[in-house]
């Protein structure tokens, strides 16, 4: 069973990934419209906002896992690949603690 301590510390992270995350993608959207609406190519520039930000939703994930008894660096590194893999891995660490899947801390 894990402690209270640590599932409240692991929910605190899933909910700040969480928020960073869809911060992430709407602020990588809107300076890639606003950019194309004044004439430059604000594709690539949106695009790497949106992946710089993940790298801070990858680290609140990682702890998460770590929290949950997970492999901190697997779990951090699957989600800093790309943002879309990041949002798998907050609903599979979230389906984990709604069900009871954690592991103990090792």
């Amino acid at each position: 069973m894990i402690d209270p301590a640590s599932a409240s510390l692991g929910k605190r992270h899933l909910d700040i990934a969480a928020v960073m995350w869809l911060l992430g993608v709407l602020g990588g959207a809107a300076v890639g419209v606003a950019l194309s609406h004044m004439g430059y190519d604000g594709e690539g520039l949106a695009l790497a906002l949106t992946w710089l930000v993940n790298l801070g939703v990858a680290w609140h994930l990682a702890n998460a896992a770590h929290a949950q008894g997970r492999r901190r660096w697997l779990w951090g590194m699957l989600a800093a690949i790309w943002p879309a893999a990041s949002m798998g891995v907050c609903s599979f660490l979230n389906f984990s603690r709604w069900f009871g899947w954690s592991k103990p801390p090792a």
